[in-house]
């Protein structure tokens, strides 16, 4: 069965027109996602000789992997930070219930 909520978009990477099937929210993603990348290409094109679109998309590549995968350990550290303290405040509240348990 289509899904009805998506539809053909097109978006422009660097004087390129892509179409994409995407939905509302997806789109607005999407189009996020390129102004991020055009921004990092100008970047890079501004701050070296570099005029080859393929390389310097490759660099924004790079980049964008590496903040992925940066987040992506930072949010499995906080999450096992987490969990670590939800464990803490469980053996904590399971005490305190044995300890007003009525003895006897």
């Amino acid at each position: 069965m289509e899904d009805l909520s998506k539809r053909e978009i097109t978006v422009n990477l660097l004087g390129r027109n892509l179409s994409v099937v995407a939905s509302a929210e997806e789109a607005g993603h999407l189009r996020d996602a390129v102004a991020v990348i055009e921004q990092k290409v100008a970047n890079y094109r501004a701050a070296y000789a570099i005029t080859d679109e393929a390389y310097l998309l490759l660099m924004c590549s790079l980049e964008l992997a590496t903040e992925s995968a940066a987040t992506r350990r930072d949010w499995a550290r906080r999450s096992q930070q987490l969990a670590d303290r939800f464990q803490t405040l469980d053996s904590l509240l399971l005490r305190t219930l044995h300890q007003l348990e009525p003895q006897g």
